[in-house]
């Protein structure tokens, strides 16, 4: 909220309070003159000094009275407000009012992509449209848009890693301009964080050489920032501290202009291993140290100390996702724990109305359950399997029977088996069709519900460590650790917890809501505020999928169904991939006219063309992509590894095989696109889509026909068969190649330049672009001498379809492949699967430390994004998957 004393802008910190929950004022508070020129700067460093005075900036005094719309939580939400210049008649300038510098940013992206068809997107994915500002603008109405909750979230705090590692301030500067530019007030700010964490521990007696084995290497740091790992691809380079730390805070002083919120790193409890040996009466176990410790909150205390002094004022976030995993280590040790506190039933269990196409989580229902158990096929039987799923014959037995049990949390009919299963678990999946699901609507006042004093402990002392240096603090958790949390005994869990911290102190990411919406089952985390964020990517495996449509309805639904929704936000492991859906979802926090599937990608289109009057041919191809890579229904999955990329036999990733069953409809999208190439100019961002979409096209169609014919040769021991399917996989292959090489988005290259060059500020380019390879391949960085003798559970988490990856790289593999194979079936031999293991391991070793020379990999784009797309449309133009006879 802006508050003024008359015409005085005051920046003091007041405290908002909202009904459903009470939150402080922990968004940066600028003056008007501070904001507006942020917003100038902005406009500079996109737009050039001669748009400067095409834009007319007003801060709003008071988004009650200016925002004039009023959702039923009766929150002041902030808003912008674009029009012409009425006070001189001239269509020369555009005005642009706002609450923030965020929201008067994202006025001028909404006119910008609106009205001139100009759009700004991650420069991986084909950055921006650059076009001149016509001399006049068109005379438009004025419009007012409002948030539909307070805070645009993004990231996830694995990004970092993911795709952020070896950006300059240059390359964060576009980023941090793309977060205002799209709405984004609230971002992780995780940049830098071992300068910090270095200067706390030595204080406990740590030594470098400790730290050296402790920090993981560049590529690799979220994991030791917060999930258990040690040491990976390290240590770190004498450099990196100093230069890291002052990036960071170039980082948060820039998002406060900009009134974005950063979220700092508190503790959350992971120590280097030595300091089980320097504090052998601490309560460590696996690398965490337990909150109840005195230790924990020593070490909490001057994280927080250390971060108030650095950064002040410029905000009041802080993530702290202690607890990684909730299920292990010291905080759940009950023998640790005062006695837990029992709330009484208040009500009957009551099953809600049947959902179609459904099934409950946690008893092995296809598509998408897999986590591990098995029904018993069973007819008026109470026998639980492991799990406590049982399974019946008929709907009425199970709903008794679950009814009467008091762990049980609904039914679902599993269309695979044909039985009734009574569930354990509350979250509610995608099934295939004819899946049904009734879940008990009711379960926290049904069921006997055993509020966790341990998880209220922990979480308190986290809190309290928090607030003792900023009272203003907001503790911001990742909800995600929660997802099997929905048991009755879960449920104990996430009462203690949340129950630790009062009313808008604490800010829950619903994470993967896409799929999983911890909320709905939850009761938003017992009245917690929280933020509904999309996934739908691990790894930052490229590639186009995603049900645009259902993130439509479901942020819709959150919105009209909770009183706790303080945000949405966007959390993908890995950008630089899919750009159009993360765009749907950051639109979706704005209450923009109706967004519908058709509407959202022909908005996206034009402002990708970029032509003054979009084509129809071009409107046609963006619309498409909603009947193929975006069709509604699909099926859901963070992993996409393709064809021409797996690893057959031993891989650990699961073949995608597309977001529509009919693959020829991504070539027909292609070929649409190829078409309108010739009314976009060189727009960047459209010659993107083509040659991306042409990728999803060629992986989908002919790649996907020519692999399955592979692993049925294989099947058949048909050598033969098996070499001509591999020759043609590889032409494919070798054509995805080209196509991708017109893109420096989709060029290894252009990723370990990046990586060399940061290297090189530090005299550590060859241990950066091992990581960088590493993190692509083996997921492991490896000594060049290291033999391994089984695939490491991560390899391929982090894979990319690049040109330079795909035919040095997973070309060569299926190759090896079928040389063990014919090799073996030419001797009348069983597949040697340890061979072949052996063999792509060593191969793998070799090229994630440089065994192939990073330096023949290019840098810049070696085709022509119009002429490769349009030889390889042609040829694959009338292709049909003809089956191996």
């Amino acid at each position: 909220m802006v508050v003024r004393v008359g015409s005085v802008h005051c920046c003091c910190t007041l405290v908002l309070v909202f009904l459903g929950s009470v939150a402080v004022a922990q968004l940066p508070d600028n003056t008007a003159t501070q904001a507006i020129r942020a917003v100038d700067d902005l406009v500079q460093r996109r737009l050039g000094n001669d748009a400067i005075d095409r834009f007319h900036f007003v801060l709003f005094n008071n988004s009650k009275v200016d925002c004039a719309i009023h959702d039923k939580q009766q929150q002041d939400l902030p808003c912008f407000r674009i029009g012409n210049d009425d006070s001189n008649k001239t269509v020369s300038k555009i005005v642009i009012g706002g609450s923030s510098s965020v929201e008067l940013a994202a006025g001028l992206n909404y006119f910008l992509r609106t009205h001139i068809h100009e759009s700004f997107s991650w420069n991986r994915t084909g950055g921006s449209v650059q076009k001149k500002l016509p001399d006049s603008f068109p005379l438009i109405p004025s419009i007012t848009v409002q948030r539909k909750a307070k805070y645009s979230y993004y990231q996830n705090v694995v990004t970092a890693s993911y795709s952020m590692v070896w950006w300059d301030w240059e390359r964060w500067e576009e980023e941090i301009d793309w977060m205002a530019l799209n709405g984004i007030n609230l971002a992780l700010a995780y940049t830098g964080q071992e300068h910090l964490y270095r200067k706390v521990f030595m204080s406990f007696n740590v030594s470098q050489s400790d730290l050296d084995v402790f920090f993981d290497g560049p590529a690799f740091l979220a994991w030791s920032r917060g999930q258990g790992k040690s040491g990976l691809g390290g240590p770190l380079p004498s450099g990196w501290y100093e230069q890291q730390w002052e990036l960071l805070q170039k980082i948060v002083s820039r998002q406060a202009e900009l009134g974005i919120g950063s979220i700092l790193p508190a503790f959350e409890g992971n120590v280097p291993p030595v300091m089980e040996h320097l504090y052998p009466n601490a309560n460590i176990s696996n690398g965490w140290l337990d909150a109840l410790d005195p230790l924990f909150e020593e070490i909490a205390s001057l994280v927080m100390k250390e971060l108030v002094t650095a950064f002040g004022n410029q905000t009041h976030f802080y993530q702290a996702d202690g607890f990684f995993n909730h299920a292990t280590g010291p905080w759940i040790d009950q023998s640790n724990s005062k006695a837990s506190i029992s709330d009484s039933k208040t009500s009957a269990c009551v099953f809600s109305d049947v959902v179609t196409n459904t099934v409950l989580a946690g008893c092995g229902a296809p598509p998408y359950d897999t986590r591990l158990q098995k029904s018993q096929n069973v007819a008026n039987d109470d026998d639980d399997d492991s799990d406590g799923c049982v399974s019946f014959f008929s709907r009425d037995d199970a709903m008794s029977s679950c009814l009467a049990n008091e762990l049980c949390m609904g039914v679902f009919f599993n269309a695979t088996t044909s039985m009734y299963v009574a569930s354990p678990h509350a979250t509610q999946l995608p099934g295939i069709q004819g899946s049904k699901a009734w879940s008990i609507e009711n379960p926290w006042t049904c069921r006997s519900i055993v509020s966790d004093a341990g998880a209220r402990e922990r979480a308190s002392v986290v809190y309290n460590s928090i607030i003792q240096y900023d009272a203003n603090a907001v503790w911001v958790y990742q909800g995600w650790i929660w997802m099997d949390l929905d048991t009755v005994s879960g449920f104990g869990y996430i009462k203690g917890f949340t129950s630790a911290v009062p009313a808008g102190g604490l800010i829950i990411l619903d994470m993967e809501a896409e799929y999983q919406e911890l909320w709905r089952w939850s009761d938003s985390f017992q009245g917690t505020d929280f933020i509904w964020a999309a996934m739908d990517n691990f790894g930052g495996n490229n590639g186009l999928y995603g049900d645009i449509s259902l993130v439509f309805n479901r942020t819709t639904r959150v919105k009209n169904e909770t009183l706790f929704l303080c945000g949405f936000g966007i959390s993908m492991e890995g950008i630089d991939q899919n750009p159009a859906y993360y765009q749907a979802v950051l639109d979706s926090a704005w209450n923009y006219e109706e967004l519908s599937l058709t509407s959202f990608l022909k908005w996206w289109g034009k402002a990708r063309c970029g032509a003054d009057e979009p084509n129809e041919v071009v409107l046609n191809a963006y619309s498409q992509l909603g009947d193929t890579v975006y069709s509604p229904g699909q099926l859901h999955s963070l992993h996409h590894v393709y064809s021409t990329q797996m690893l057959p036999v031993i891989g650990t990733r699961v073949l995608w095989r597309g977001s529509n069953s009919n693959s020829s409809l991504v070539l027909e999208n292609w070929k649409t696109f190829v078409e309108g190439s010739q009314y976009c100019g060189n727009s960047s961002p459209f010659l993107f889509d083509m040659v991306d979409v042409g990728r999803e096209a060629l992986v989908l169609g002919p790649g996907l026909c020519y692999y399955d014919r592979l692993m049925k040769s294989f099947d058949d021991e048909n050598c033969l068969g098996m070499h001509e399917a591999l020759v043609d996989l590889l032409e494919v292959a070798n054509d995805l190649d080209d196509l991708m090489a017109s893109q420096s988005g989709l060029m290894l290259g252009s990723w370990l330049e990046m990586a060399t060059i940061l290297g090189m500020k530090m005299n550590a380019s060859d241990q950066m672009v091992w990581n960088a390879l590493s993190q692509l391949t083996l997921w492991n960085p490896y000594d060049a001498n290291t033999t391994l003798y089984q695939v490491p559970i991560h390899t391929d988490y982090a894979i990319k379809m690049w040109s330079g990856l795909q035919n040095d790289y997973h070309s060569k593999r299926l190759a090896i492949f079928v040389a063990q194979a014919c090799t073996d079936f030419a001797n009348e031999h069983e597949f040697n699967v340890q061979e072949y293991t052996e063999s792509i391991l060593k191969f793998s070793v070799l090229f994630e430390n440089n065994g192939f020379n990073a330096t023949a990999w290019p840098v810049q784009p070696k085709q022509d994004p119009f002429i490769i797309s349009n030889l390889l449309a042609k040829k694959y133009a009338n292709f049909q998957c003809v089956p191996q006879q």
